[in-house]
């Protein structure tokens, strides 16, 4: 995290091991990660942003189970 909402993931590691069948969603999801120079948070939403600011993911809380 740095000044004016910047964001920035290092490298970023992951297993096939447990869920082989997600192998495609994790790249791109992890590629997408890999994008990110910003965010914003609203309310429950956080949004991810490129250089460009253009939202690479949002994602929502959920409220707690009880």
């Amino acid at each position: 995290v740095s000044e004016n909402n910047g964001l920035k993931f290092a490298t970023i590691g992951t297993t096939m091991m447990l869920c082989p069948e997600f192998g495609e969603l994790e790249n791109v999801f992890t590629v997408s990660l890999g994008s990110v120079a910003g965010y914003k948070i609203s309310g429950d939403t956080l949004t991810l942003s490129d250089g460009n600011g253009k939202t690479v993911a949002i994602f929502t809380a959920l409220a707690p189970e009880k």
